[in-house]
């Protein structure tokens, strides 16, 4: 697992840049909303609820379609009405799916909801400070009889829907947090290829808090990791991650510290790399630090780090190997070798193991993080220093 804050310097003018263009999204579809609520509210219960489809060509500026979609969740029939102006062949089951003893809540809490929509575009979804859990505390339970309107206010398909010639999209938002490899497993490429005028190819966006349980959240900066199929659908799916039961990759890890890969020999001829007859592990670089262990470990978990590791004991071998036949002097003969080239420590050990020495470049190829960890526990490197950045 990689920090996406080691390895994005602009995250906050990114998040900003999101949030600016999903706000004006979505306000205008909660005041269309607000006004349809205060419109039933002033209707008799015993009108044709047909009026209330009619009355709705006069609310709000946004265009027939969009108002369709978004009276679709206050009837049990979804495919009520052809278009918004067809009012003569309606077919829908004439109830409300909300008691109308609860609208002036929801026009409350709609209201609320339009205060705070950029502190939830903005929620830090994998913080699990006193202060946060509160606020989410707040959000959740002013969501709760709003809910069947969160999908169609943040809808996440809309977002991914968009075409490359909009302001903003997903292809746009991976494009400039510039992460090539998947957040959670630094081995699987997730390049961005797009145009002008087509989209080739992104990371998946992964729902840290599961956008189904948590609709409010479905659009929002932080809880969008990018990401490899193999992470967010066959290994995390919809499994239910919260602030203090995983790890983020927009949590603070230092230098991707908190998770270290380690080796083991288990012949002798896979202490000096003839074979690869070792195992790769992984160790909680601070045990005694115990609430973050248990969620580095849920990660572990998930995610299969170690098993998945085992799958690399050729990088290990590799890395053994050069150690062995240089005795702990690989980088310092490359150097040597090619005194012409002057090689910095960065690009002779780039060189060497056909990876990126600096931490926050470890976005930028597969098994980085790996490679390193493991070139410094056989003694080729020294441990993470301030002068690596």
């Amino acid at each position: 697992m990689i920090s996406l804050r080691e390895c994005c310097d602009n995250i906050k003018e990114i998040e900003k840049e999101h949030t600016s263009f999903m706000f004006l999204h979505i306000e205008p579809l909660i005041n269309f909303y607000i006004e349809v609520f205060v419109l039933i509210e002033e209707i008799s219960s015993n009108t044709n609820n047909k009026y209330i489809i009619e009355a709705v060509k006069d609310i709000g500026d946004l265009n027939a379609g969009i108002k369709k979609s978004l009276l679709q969740p206050f009837f049990k029939k979804r495919d009520f009405i052809k278009t918004i102006s067809d009012y003569k062949n309606i077919k829908f089951d004439d109830k409300l799916i909300f008691d109308r003893i609860l609208i002036s809540k929801i026009i409350e809490d709609l209201m609320y909801l339009k205060t705070e929509v950029k502190n939830i575009l903005a929620f830090k979804v994998y913080d699990d400070s006193t202060t946060a859990c509160r606020d989410l505390s707040i959000y959740i339970s002013i969501s709760n009889d709003i809910e069947f309107l969160l999908p169609k206010i943040f809808n996440y398909k809309w977002f991914i829907s968009q075409g490359p010639d909009t302001t903003w999209n997903a292809y746009k938002l991976t494009s400039k947090l510039g992460i090539n490899i998947c957040s959670y497993c630094n081995r699987q490429y997730t390049f961005t290829v797009s145009s002008s005028n087509t989209h080739t190819t992104r990371p998946e966006l992964d729902h840290f808090l599961p956008k189904g349980e948590n609709p409010l959240f479905a659009l929002s900066f932080y809880n969008l990791i990018p990401s490899c199929t193999v992470c967010n659908r066959d290994l995390k799916g919809s499994m239910p991650f919260e602030a203090n039961t995983h790890f983020s990759p927009y949590d603070d890890n230092p230098k991707h510290g908190f998770l270290k890969y380690n080796y083991k020999p288990l012949t002798y001829d896979g202490s000096v790399g003839l074979t690869d007859e070792i195992t790769i592990e992984l160790k909680i670089d601070d045990p005694s630090n115990t609430e973050l262990a248990k969620k580095l470990q849920s990660n572990i978990n998930v995610f299969n780090y170690e098993d998945i590791a085992a799958h690399h004991r050729d990088v290990a071998q590799e890395i053994i190997r050069k150690r062995y036949f240089s005795e702990d002097n690989y980088i310092q003969i490359l150097q040597e070798t090619f005194p012409d080239a002057n090689l910095s420590l960065e690009e002779a050990y780039r060189y060497a193991y056909g990876n990126f020495y600096g931490e926050k470049d470890f976005a930028k190829r597969p098994l980085a993080k790996l490679t390193k960890d493991i070139a410094i526990n056989v003694g080729s490197i020294y441990e993470y220093k301030e002068s690596d950045k």
